[in-house]
């Protein structure tokens, strides 16, 4: 990776982003980020993550260096948000101490990784008003129908 960081023609940017606290939060660092620091547009950078666009070597070397030395991860909410839908699977069990349960959860969410999702188990405890909530949590965070 030392190369590809070294190539990079604004590698001092890299104090002043991290002097202006956007390095070191976290959740501060934004794709924008990335792209200045890599000297490259945010659809460009969108394009090297996605893998959905040809970028030349070199481009993508200036960007995923910028990407590791900035700590870049993207946004899954935005990513959910932009795309309409997210990889999670809402599973809704009306009684989580229900010995049926626990061995058929494990199978759907051993499978449902299998094929890339994530699962998220929400129990209703045989409540019709926690169901018709657990519902319209899943309907909300766009999980998978």
């Amino acid at each position: 990776m030392t190369n590809a960081a070294s190539s990079l023609p604004t590698l001092r940017r890299q104090t002043d982003l991290k002097e202006k606290g956007k390095a070191s939060r976290m959740s501060g660092v934004r794709i924008k980020d990335v792209a200045k620091l890599a000297g490259v547009s945010t659809a460009t950078v969108s394009h090297v993550i996605n893998k959905t666009r040809y970028v030349s070597d070199e481009t993508k070397r200036r960007v995923l260096g910028a990407i590791e030395i900035v700590g870049y991860t993207p946004n899954i909410h935005a990513r959910n948000l932009a795309s309409g839908r997210s990889q999670t699977l809402g599973l809704i069990i009306s009684d989580i101490t229900n010995p049926f349960f626990p061995d058929l959860v494990k199978s759907i969410q051993q499978r449902a990784l299998e094929l890339g999702y994530d699962v998220i188990v929400l129990n209703t405890n045989y409540e019709p008003e926690r169901d018709a909530r657990m519902y319209s949590v899943c309907w909300n965070c766009k999980f998978v129908e």
